[in-house]
């Protein structure tokens, strides 16, 4: 079974009404991507970095339900992992905010494919029993033996 994404969570959330609607397709725009992407290597919440640009479009009053605001830091986390952030867990007291008390601090993901590739190959290989280790290192040498062949064939 497939995960559920926060983006699934968000568009899902955005059903109950329509100022929400109107909230994640502002957020999922690209008017507060500077913005939510400034603050994280401050680290500094994203949902304090747009809280005001937030009361402009739809006005304080609309920021009074603590279901508005947490689904703005569920949407913002869900932009935020499109653009390759993931939440660190950590939550911080968000000083002076006309909105927020509270929000989530984001990090990005930090692995590149060939990285990764190699540490899966590393963990796999770390896992085999001396007997599997030496099955794998003799059909690495038959295939090594077998590329040569190929690489030579007239030999």
């Amino acid at each position: 079974m497939a995960a559920y994404s926060m983006q699934q969570r968000v568009k899902q959330l955005a059903r109950a009404s329509p100022t929400l609607a109107r909230l994640q397709a502002f957020i999922f725009g690209e008017t507060l991507e500077a913005a939510l992407l400034a603050a994280v290597p401050q680290g500094k919440p994203p949902v304090g970095a747009i809280s005001g640009l937030l009361i402009d479009k739809f006005g304080i009053d609309t920021f009074k339900s603590p279901q508005t605001k947490q689904f703005v830091g569920v949407a913002v986390a869900a932009k935020l992992e499109t653009l390759g952030y993931v939440a660190t867990g950590k939550r911080i007291r968000i000083t002076n905010d006309p909105i927020f008390t509270t929000g989530g601090l984001f990090r990005k993901v930090a692995a590149s494919p060939r990285s990764s590739s190699h540490e899966l190959l590393a963990r796999f290989v770390a896992a085999l029993t001396e007997d599997e280790a030496l099955i794998v290192a003799e059909l690495l040498a038959q295939k090594r033996t077998l590329a040569e062949i190929s690489r030579n064939p007239e030999d």
